[in-house]
């Protein structure tokens, strides 16, 4: 009997990054990110820090020892996997994408109020780039609860490449951390929250999902019972 096997939807939508600067057969660095849709359109979302190279803390160079900045971002976009003879194999589209105009502006978009502050970036994804089933952390396929409130000590899942790591067919690797700041509470006056997790170079741009299982806490007294809540 075949081996019945299957994929996190969640891990489809994740890509390794390799961050280019002219020069797109070496990589500056590696990182993280994950394709969001918003309006019909694609995006791809990582960190600000990604894309620049700066700390957005200091606004110094994150590399000290080179003074070559980012230009373009090679990213493989997963659109479907098939399973044959027990094993999985997934479609992934390779594509490079530019930072910059041609004016030299950044194609990104930043948060409208805090800027690189929040340390994150969208970059819309052209159509003529998009496969025809490109996968999208916010598909309709996947399922989310936004009626269980986050609370600081929960497990949450960081879903990325350290070290470049990955369990094969570029699919990423799930690490486990814990809220470690209250989210109802600005961190440093900023719309953060912090988790505590073993960091690993690779990961930078990666989602946070929270996940409970079984039943867990109250409403009007009533105990609320929800499986797998992302």
């Amino acid at each position: 009997m075949e081996k019945k096997l299957n994929i996190n939807p969640i891990s489809l939508s994740v890509t390794p990054i390799w961050v280019c600067g002219l020069d797109t057969q070496s990589a500056l660095g590696v990182a993280t990110g994950f394709i969001y849709k918003h309006s019909n359109q694609y995006y791809l979302v990582t960190n600000w820090h990604n894309v620049t190279g700066f700390n957005t803390e200091t606004g110094k160079r994150i590399d000290e020892q080179s003074l070559a900045s980012p230009t373009k971002l090679v990213v493989y976009l997963a659109h479907s996997y098939k399973i044959k003879t027990g094993e999985i194999a997934v479609d992934r589209k390779q594509i490079t994408l530019s930072l910059y105009c041609k004016d030299q502006k950044p194609k990104w978009l930043i948060h409208p109020q805090y800027s690189q502050k929040v340390d994150v970036v969208a970059l819309k994804l052209e159509d003529n780039v998009i496969p025809e089933s490109i996968k999208c952390i916010n598909d309709d396929n996947i399922e989310y609860d936004d009626n269980i409130p986050i609370e600081v000590s929960d497990d949450v899942f960081i879903i990325g490449y350290p070290y470049n790591y990955q369990s094969g067919k570029k699919i990423p690797i799930w690490k486990r951390g814990t809220v470690a700041s209250e989210p109802d509470i600005n961190y440093d006056d900023l719309p953060l929250m912090l988790i505590d997790t073993s960091g690993g170079l690779g990961m930078s741009g990666s989602p946070v999902i929270f996940k409970r299982v079984g039943i867990h806490g109250f409403k009007r007294r009533k105990t609320n019972r929800r499986l797998n809540n992302w």
